[in-house]
Protein backbone atom coordinates (compact mmCIF):
# COMPACT_ATOMS: atom_id res chain seq x y z
CA UNK A 1 0.00 0.00 0.00
CA UNK A 2 1.00 3.52 -0.81
CA UNK A 3 1.70 5.62 2.48
CA UNK A 4 1.49 9.22 1.55
CA UNK A 5 -2.39 10.72 0.29
CA UNK A 6 -1.45 12.54 -3.06
CA UNK A 7 -4.82 13.23 -4.54
CA UNK A 8 -8.48 12.43 -3.81
CA UNK A 9 -10.37 12.28 -7.07
CA UNK A 10 -13.67 14.04 -6.45
CA UNK A 11 -15.79 10.48 -7.48
CA UNK A 12 -17.27 7.48 -5.12
CA UNK A 13 -19.14 4.48 -5.18
CA UNK A 14 -22.73 3.93 -3.09
CA UNK A 15 -22.47 0.02 -1.76
CA UNK A 16 -25.71 -1.61 -0.81
CA UNK A 17 -25.39 -4.46 1.90
CA UNK A 18 -27.34 -7.49 1.57
CA UNK A 19 -27.17 -10.99 3.75
CA UNK A 20 -28.71 -13.82 1.18
CA UNK A 21 -30.66 -16.53 3.41
CA UNK A 22 -29.04 -20.14 4.47
CA UNK A 23 -29.60 -22.92 2.23
CA UNK A 24 -32.20 -25.79 3.48
CA UNK A 25 -30.60 -26.86 6.86
CA UNK A 26 -30.78 -31.18 7.23
CA UNK A 27 -30.42 -33.50 9.89
CA UNK A 28 -26.54 -33.68 9.05
CA UNK A 29 -26.35 -29.70 9.51
CA UNK A 30 -23.99 -28.68 12.74
CA UNK A 31 -25.15 -26.96 15.69
CA UNK A 32 -22.55 -24.17 14.53
CA UNK A 33 -23.61 -23.88 10.59
CA UNK A 34 -27.05 -23.42 12.12
CA UNK A 35 -25.85 -20.25 14.32
CA UNK A 36 -24.33 -18.84 11.14
CA UNK A 37 -25.53 -16.29 8.81
CA UNK A 38 -23.86 -16.28 5.20
CA UNK A 39 -22.85 -12.38 3.33
CA UNK A 40 -22.44 -12.26 -0.37
CA UNK A 41 -20.89 -8.90 -2.20
CA UNK A 42 -22.60 -8.20 -5.13
CA UNK A 43 -20.51 -5.18 -6.90
CA UNK A 44 -22.77 -2.97 -9.54
CA UNK A 45 -20.74 -0.68 -12.03
CA UNK A 46 -22.08 2.58 -13.03
CA UNK A 47 -20.26 6.17 -14.81
CA UNK A 48 -18.96 8.83 -12.80
CA UNK A 49 -20.57 12.09 -14.14
CA UNK A 50 -17.23 14.61 -13.47
CA UNK A 51 -18.15 17.73 -13.46
CA UNK A 52 -15.83 19.32 -10.89
CA UNK A 53 -14.56 22.80 -11.19
CA UNK A 54 -10.75 21.50 -10.51
CA UNK A 55 -10.62 19.63 -13.79
CA UNK A 56 -11.08 23.40 -15.59
CA UNK A 57 -8.05 24.18 -13.21
CA UNK A 58 -5.91 21.34 -13.68
CA UNK A 59 -6.79 18.93 -11.82
CA UNK A 60 -6.08 15.46 -13.56
CA UNK A 61 -9.08 13.22 -14.09
CA UNK A 62 -9.89 10.36 -12.67
CA UNK A 63 -8.10 6.98 -14.09
CA UNK A 64 -9.18 4.59 -11.57
CA UNK A 65 -11.79 1.64 -12.29
CA UNK A 66 -13.37 -0.84 -11.53
CA UNK A 67 -11.88 -3.08 -13.89
CA UNK A 68 -8.54 -2.68 -12.11
CA UNK A 69 -9.92 -4.24 -8.76
CA UNK A 70 -8.11 -7.16 -7.74
CA UNK A 71 -9.21 -8.05 -4.59
CA UNK A 72 -10.98 -6.68 -1.30
CA UNK A 73 -9.63 -5.73 2.46
CA UNK A 74 -12.17 -5.60 4.83
CA UNK A 75 -12.19 -5.08 8.89
CA UNK A 76 -15.13 -6.19 10.61
CA UNK A 77 -15.47 -5.90 14.49
CA UNK A 78 -18.60 -6.89 17.11
CA UNK A 79 -20.28 -4.35 18.46
CA UNK A 80 -18.46 -4.31 21.36
CA UNK A 81 -15.19 -3.59 19.59
CA UNK A 82 -13.93 -7.05 20.17
CA UNK A 83 -12.38 -8.66 16.83
CA UNK A 84 -13.42 -11.13 14.41
CA UNK A 85 -12.35 -13.51 12.28
CA UNK A 86 -12.11 -10.50 9.84
CA UNK A 87 -9.11 -8.54 10.81
CA UNK A 88 -7.66 -6.53 7.88
CA UNK A 89 -8.81 -9.62 5.68
CA UNK A 90 -8.42 -10.21 2.11
CA UNK A 91 -11.15 -11.12 0.16
CA UNK A 92 -10.92 -12.43 -3.85
CA UNK A 93 -12.96 -10.51 -6.27
CA UNK A 94 -13.91 -12.25 -9.61
CA UNK A 95 -15.67 -11.65 -12.46
CA UNK A 96 -18.99 -12.36 -14.08
CA UNK A 97 -20.50 -11.15 -17.21
CA UNK A 98 -18.61 -7.93 -16.26
CA UNK A 99 -19.62 -7.94 -12.76
CA UNK A 100 -17.33 -7.73 -9.93
CA UNK A 101 -18.10 -10.15 -7.45
CA UNK A 102 -16.35 -10.44 -3.91
CA UNK A 103 -15.91 -13.76 -1.65
CA UNK A 104 -18.62 -14.83 0.53
CA UNK A 105 -17.71 -14.72 4.19
CA UNK A 106 -19.97 -16.31 7.07
CA UNK A 107 -20.31 -14.62 10.31
CA UNK A 108 -22.11 -16.02 13.61
CA UNK A 109 -25.53 -14.78 14.44
CA UNK A 110 -24.98 -11.00 16.40
CA UNK A 111 -24.32 -7.71 16.10
CA UNK A 112 -21.17 -6.07 13.94
CA UNK A 113 -19.24 -3.31 12.96
CA UNK A 114 -17.97 -2.13 9.26
CA UNK A 115 -14.89 -0.67 10.39
CA UNK A 116 -12.76 -0.77 6.86
CA UNK A 117 -13.16 -1.60 3.68
CA UNK A 118 -11.03 -0.88 0.39
CA UNK A 119 -10.48 -2.48 -3.13
CA UNK A 120 -7.00 -2.64 -4.34
CA UNK A 121 -5.54 -3.27 -7.67
CA UNK A 122 -2.87 -5.56 -8.83
CA UNK A 123 -0.10 -3.78 -7.39
CA UNK A 124 -1.56 -3.93 -3.96
CA UNK A 125 -2.72 -0.07 -4.70
CA UNK A 126 -6.40 1.33 -2.35
CA UNK A 127 -7.88 2.84 -4.95
CA UNK A 128 -11.51 2.56 -3.57
CA UNK A 129 -11.89 3.37 0.19
CA UNK A 130 -14.61 4.86 2.57
CA UNK A 131 -14.53 7.95 4.55
CA UNK A 132 -15.29 7.80 8.47
CA UNK A 133 -17.34 10.17 9.75
CA UNK A 134 -15.58 13.51 10.76
CA UNK A 135 -13.24 12.95 7.38
CA UNK A 136 -12.86 15.65 4.86
CA UNK A 137 -15.02 13.54 2.44
CA UNK A 138 -17.87 12.47 4.90
CA UNK A 139 -20.19 14.54 3.57
CA UNK A 140 -20.24 12.81 -0.13
CA UNK A 141 -21.34 9.60 1.29
CA UNK A 142 -24.84 8.68 2.92
CA UNK A 143 -23.26 6.87 5.59
CA UNK A 144 -19.77 7.45 7.03
CA UNK A 145 -17.69 4.54 9.07
CA UNK A 146 -18.61 2.93 11.34
CA UNK A 147 -22.08 1.00 10.39
CA UNK A 148 -23.72 -1.09 12.87
CA UNK A 149 -25.39 -4.22 11.02
CA UNK A 150 -26.70 -7.59 12.70
CA UNK A 151 -26.43 -10.92 11.67
CA UNK A 152 -29.29 -13.59 12.07
CA UNK A 153 -29.46 -16.50 11.27
CA UNK A 154 -29.03 -17.40 7.55
CA UNK A 155 -29.61 -13.88 7.37
CA UNK A 156 -28.30 -10.43 8.13
CA UNK A 157 -29.94 -6.98 8.18
CA UNK A 158 -29.36 -4.67 4.63
CA UNK A 159 -27.16 -1.72 5.36
CA UNK A 160 -26.25 1.73 2.76
CA UNK A 161 -22.60 1.93 2.73
CA UNK A 162 -20.75 4.38 0.25
CA UNK A 163 -16.98 3.97 -1.04
CA UNK A 164 -14.58 7.10 -2.30
CA UNK A 165 -12.55 6.30 -5.43
CA UNK A 166 -8.71 7.15 -4.88
CA UNK A 167 -5.58 8.13 -7.18
CA UNK A 168 -3.21 7.47 -4.30
CA UNK A 169 -4.39 6.60 -0.86
CA UNK A 170 -3.22 5.82 2.34
CA UNK A 171 -5.75 3.30 4.26
CA UNK A 172 -6.93 4.43 7.11
CA UNK A 173 -8.97 1.46 8.69
CA UNK A 174 -12.38 2.76 7.83
CA UNK A 175 -13.47 0.88 4.88
CA UNK A 176 -16.61 -1.30 4.54
CA UNK A 177 -17.45 -4.75 3.18
CA UNK A 178 -18.15 -4.72 -0.19
CA UNK A 179 -21.98 -5.26 -1.30
CA UNK A 180 -23.45 -4.40 -4.69
CA UNK A 181 -22.34 -0.68 -5.61
CA UNK A 182 -23.18 2.10 -7.84
CA UNK A 183 -21.29 5.12 -7.88
CA UNK A 184 -21.91 8.31 -6.25
CA UNK A 185 -21.58 11.34 -8.12
CA UNK A 186 -20.62 15.16 -6.62
CA UNK A 187 -20.31 18.56 -7.68
CA UNK A 188 -18.08 21.66 -7.15
CA UNK A 189 -18.46 25.24 -6.93
CA UNK A 190 -16.66 28.18 -6.62
CA UNK A 191 -17.09 30.65 -3.80
CA UNK A 192 -16.04 34.18 -2.89
CA UNK A 193 -17.22 36.41 -0.12
CA UNK A 194 -16.84 39.88 -0.09
CA UNK A 195 -17.95 43.04 2.00
CA UNK A 196 -20.69 44.82 0.15
CA UNK A 197 -19.45 47.48 -1.53
CA UNK A 198 -15.87 47.37 -1.14
CA UNK A 199 -12.86 44.90 -2.51
CA UNK A 200 -12.08 43.75 1.35
CA UNK A 201 -12.44 39.64 0.88
CA UNK A 202 -13.79 37.82 3.92
CA UNK A 203 -12.81 34.68 5.76
CA UNK A 204 -16.02 32.75 7.62
CA UNK A 205 -18.28 29.40 7.40
CA UNK A 206 -20.88 28.15 4.72
CA UNK A 207 -23.31 25.35 5.11
CA UNK A 208 -25.01 23.82 2.58
CA UNK A 209 -28.49 21.69 2.66
CA UNK A 210 -30.78 19.92 0.49
CA UNK A 211 -32.74 17.15 0.48
CA UNK A 212 -30.80 14.26 1.71
CA UNK A 213 -27.50 16.27 1.77
CA UNK A 214 -25.93 18.76 4.69
CA UNK A 215 -22.60 20.16 4.95
CA UNK A 216 -20.54 22.64 6.60
CA UNK A 217 -16.88 24.01 6.37
CA UNK A 218 -15.14 26.96 6.81
CA UNK A 219 -13.64 29.11 3.85
CA UNK A 220 -10.44 31.21 3.54
CA UNK A 221 -10.31 34.87 1.99
CA UNK A 222 -9.68 33.92 -1.25
CA UNK A 223 -11.55 34.33 -4.60
CA UNK A 224 -11.81 30.35 -5.95
CA UNK A 225 -12.78 28.78 -2.24
CA UNK A 226 -14.13 25.28 -4.28
CA UNK A 227 -17.08 23.48 -2.15
CA UNK A 228 -18.38 20.10 -3.05
CA UNK A 229 -22.00 18.67 -2.83
CA UNK A 230 -23.64 15.76 -3.46
CA UNK A 231 -24.83 15.51 -6.57
CA UNK A 232 -28.58 15.13 -6.07
CA UNK A 233 -31.03 15.29 -9.33
CA UNK A 234 -33.29 18.39 -9.71
CA UNK A 235 -31.88 19.65 -6.17
CA UNK A 236 -32.36 22.78 -4.75
CA UNK A 237 -29.82 23.43 -2.52
CA UNK A 238 -29.54 26.26 0.08
CA UNK A 239 -26.40 27.74 1.37
CA UNK A 240 -25.77 29.91 4.04
CA UNK A 241 -22.79 32.01 4.37
CA UNK A 242 -21.24 33.82 7.66
CA UNK A 243 -18.89 35.75 8.73
CA UNK A 244 -18.37 37.52 12.15
CA UNK A 245 -19.00 40.93 11.96
CA UNK A 246 -21.39 40.79 8.95
CA UNK A 247 -24.75 40.03 8.23
CA UNK A 248 -25.20 36.57 7.41
CA UNK A 249 -26.64 35.50 3.68
CA UNK A 250 -28.79 32.24 2.57
CA UNK A 251 -28.74 31.73 -0.68
CA UNK A 252 -30.87 29.07 -2.93
CA UNK A 253 -29.18 27.29 -5.99
CA UNK A 254 -30.05 25.05 -8.13
CA UNK A 255 -28.10 21.62 -9.38
CA UNK A 256 -28.09 23.49 -12.90
CA UNK A 257 -26.57 26.50 -11.72
CA UNK A 258 -24.04 25.10 -9.72
CA UNK A 259 -23.18 22.79 -12.53
CA UNK A 260 -23.00 25.10 -15.48
CA UNK A 261 -22.23 28.46 -13.96
CA UNK A 262 -20.32 28.57 -10.57
CA UNK A 263 -18.06 25.85 -11.23
CA UNK A 264 -16.46 27.93 -13.86
CA UNK A 265 -16.87 31.12 -12.69
CA UNK A 266 -17.18 31.94 -8.64
CA UNK A 267 -20.40 32.71 -6.72
CA UNK A 268 -19.89 35.99 -5.43
CA UNK A 269 -21.49 37.11 -1.93
CA UNK A 270 -21.23 40.03 -1.02
CA UNK A 271 -22.16 40.48 3.33
CA UNK A 272 -23.02 43.88 5.09
CA UNK A 273 -20.87 45.07 7.65
CA UNK A 274 -22.83 44.60 10.82
CA UNK A 275 -22.77 48.38 12.29
CA UNK A 276 -23.18 47.91 15.90
CA UNK A 277 -21.08 44.53 17.02
CA UNK A 278 -21.41 45.66 20.72
CA UNK A 279 -24.39 44.70 22.32
CA UNK A 280 -23.30 44.35 25.39
CA UNK A 281 -20.71 47.86 26.59
CA UNK A 282 -18.89 46.91 30.09
CA UNK A 283 -16.55 50.14 30.39
CA UNK A 284 -16.75 53.15 28.06
CA UNK A 285 -15.87 56.72 27.86
CA UNK A 286 -17.74 58.73 25.10
CA UNK A 287 -16.76 62.16 26.05
CA UNK A 288 -13.82 62.89 23.40
CA UNK A 289 -13.50 66.49 21.58
CA UNK A 290 -10.04 66.19 21.08
CA UNK A 291 -7.21 64.35 19.43
CA UNK A 292 -4.23 62.50 20.51
CA UNK A 293 -1.63 60.60 18.37
CA UNK A 294 -0.29 56.77 19.75
CA UNK A 295 -3.26 57.03 21.73
CA UNK A 296 -4.56 53.90 24.69
CA UNK A 297 -6.54 53.65 27.79
CA UNK A 298 -6.42 51.83 30.56
CA UNK A 299 -9.94 50.45 32.05
CA UNK A 300 -10.36 48.04 35.08
CA UNK A 301 -13.22 45.60 35.02
CA UNK A 302 -16.18 46.14 36.56
CA UNK A 303 -17.27 42.03 36.04
CA UNK A 304 -15.68 39.25 34.76
CA UNK A 305 -16.55 38.86 31.04
CA UNK A 306 -15.38 38.09 27.90
CA UNK A 307 -13.65 40.87 25.74
CA UNK A 308 -15.13 40.73 22.17
CA UNK A 309 -15.13 44.34 20.63
CA UNK A 310 -12.94 47.42 20.88
CA UNK A 311 -14.94 50.70 20.18
CA UNK A 312 -12.87 53.65 19.30
CA UNK A 313 -12.79 57.05 17.46
CA UNK A 314 -10.58 58.41 14.34
CA UNK A 315 -9.97 61.57 14.24
CA UNK A 316 -7.50 61.55 11.92
CA UNK A 317 -9.39 60.13 8.67
CA UNK A 318 -8.80 56.88 7.57
CA UNK A 319 -5.71 54.90 9.29
CA UNK A 320 -4.00 51.72 9.52
CA UNK A 321 -1.49 50.97 12.13
CA UNK A 322 -1.62 48.20 14.87
CA UNK A 323 -3.63 47.62 18.46
CA UNK A 324 -1.44 45.81 21.59
CA UNK A 325 -3.76 44.74 24.64
CA UNK A 326 -1.86 44.52 27.57
CA UNK A 327 -2.65 42.80 31.21
CA UNK A 328 -2.55 45.44 33.64
CA UNK A 329 -1.98 49.13 33.74
CA UNK A 330 0.75 50.70 31.80
CA UNK A 331 2.50 48.92 28.27
CA UNK A 332 5.15 47.14 30.17
CA UNK A 333 2.89 44.59 31.43
CA UNK A 334 2.64 41.24 29.41
CA UNK A 335 0.78 41.36 25.59
CA UNK A 336 -2.33 39.65 26.22
CA UNK A 337 -2.85 40.07 22.16
CA UNK A 338 -1.46 42.46 19.22
CA UNK A 339 -3.27 42.61 16.04
CA UNK A 340 -3.57 45.09 13.08
CA UNK A 341 -6.43 47.28 12.88
CA UNK A 342 -7.55 49.45 9.95
CA UNK A 343 -9.62 52.65 10.44
CA UNK A 344 -12.27 54.77 8.62
CA UNK A 345 -12.37 58.52 10.26
CA UNK A 346 -15.14 58.34 13.09
CA UNK A 347 -16.87 55.57 14.83
CA UNK A 348 -14.76 52.50 14.42
CA UNK A 349 -15.85 48.89 16.33
CA UNK A 350 -12.80 46.67 16.55
CA UNK A 351 -13.29 42.60 16.33
CA UNK A 352 -10.16 41.18 18.60
CA UNK A 353 -8.50 38.42 17.14
CA UNK A 354 -8.84 36.13 19.71
CA UNK A 355 -11.25 37.32 23.05
CA UNK A 356 -9.73 38.09 26.43
CA UNK A 357 -11.63 36.68 29.65
CA UNK A 358 -11.62 39.87 31.83
CA UNK A 359 -11.32 39.51 35.22
CA UNK A 360 -13.79 41.88 37.93
CA UNK A 361 -11.46 44.32 39.54
CA UNK A 362 -8.50 43.89 36.86
CA UNK A 363 -7.31 46.45 35.12
CA UNK A 364 -6.01 45.86 31.36
CA UNK A 365 -4.98 48.72 28.36
CA UNK A 366 -4.90 49.34 24.95
CA UNK A 367 -2.49 51.00 23.03
CA UNK A 368 -2.23 51.54 18.96
CA UNK A 369 0.26 54.47 17.07
CA UNK A 370 -2.94 55.67 15.40
CA UNK A 371 -4.62 59.18 16.39
CA UNK A 372 -7.67 58.93 18.33
CA UNK A 373 -10.19 61.20 19.96
CA UNK A 374 -9.94 61.66 24.26
CA UNK A 375 -11.84 64.19 26.31
CA UNK A 376 -10.22 67.56 27.58
CA UNK A 377 -10.00 67.09 31.23
CA UNK A 378 -12.53 66.51 34.20
CA UNK A 379 -11.67 62.61 34.28
CA UNK A 380 -14.56 61.11 33.13
CA UNK A 381 -13.57 57.45 33.60
CA UNK A 382 -11.95 57.04 36.74
CA UNK A 383 -10.96 53.43 36.14
CA UNK A 384 -8.03 54.14 34.15
CA UNK A 385 -5.69 56.93 32.26
CA UNK A 386 -4.96 57.48 28.55
CA UNK A 387 -1.71 56.70 26.87
CA UNK A 388 0.22 58.31 24.03
CA UNK A 389 2.75 57.01 22.47
CA UNK A 390 2.95 53.57 25.25
CA UNK A 391 3.38 56.06 28.10
CA UNK A 392 0.70 57.61 30.52
CA UNK A 393 -0.78 61.11 29.04
CA UNK A 394 -2.92 63.65 31.57
CA UNK A 395 -4.56 61.85 34.28
CA UNK A 396 -7.91 63.44 33.95
CA UNK A 397 -8.21 62.80 30.88
CA UNK A 398 -9.46 59.72 28.84
CA UNK A 399 -9.77 57.94 25.40
CA UNK A 400 -13.13 57.56 23.94
CA UNK A 401 -13.30 53.94 23.85
CA UNK A 402 -16.23 51.23 24.65
CA UNK A 403 -15.12 47.98 26.21
CA UNK A 404 -17.50 45.08 25.26
CA UNK A 405 -18.77 42.00 23.48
Amino acid sequence: MKKSIQKIVLASLSLILFVTSCAEQNDNVSIEEQNTGTVEFSIQESVIKNSSSKQSKGTAAKTNSLEDVTKAIITILAVDGSSTDYDNTELNVNRLNGELLVQKIALPIGDYQLTQFSFMDVNNDIIYTTPSAGSDLADLVTNPLAINFTVANGSATPVDVEVVSTEIYTPQDFGLVSFPITEVEKLDFLLAVSQLGSNNILAGEYSVTATGFSTSKAFTAIEENVVTVRDITDAVYELHVSVEGYESQTIELTRHQIATIYHVAPLVVELTKVTNLLSNVIEQNINAPLCLGGAGQSFTASENFIWKVLEVQSCSGAQTGSLTIYDGSGTGNPILLTQNITLIDGINQIILDTPISCTAGHQYTFSTNLALSYSFGGDPYPGGVSYSGGAPFVADRDMYFKIGN
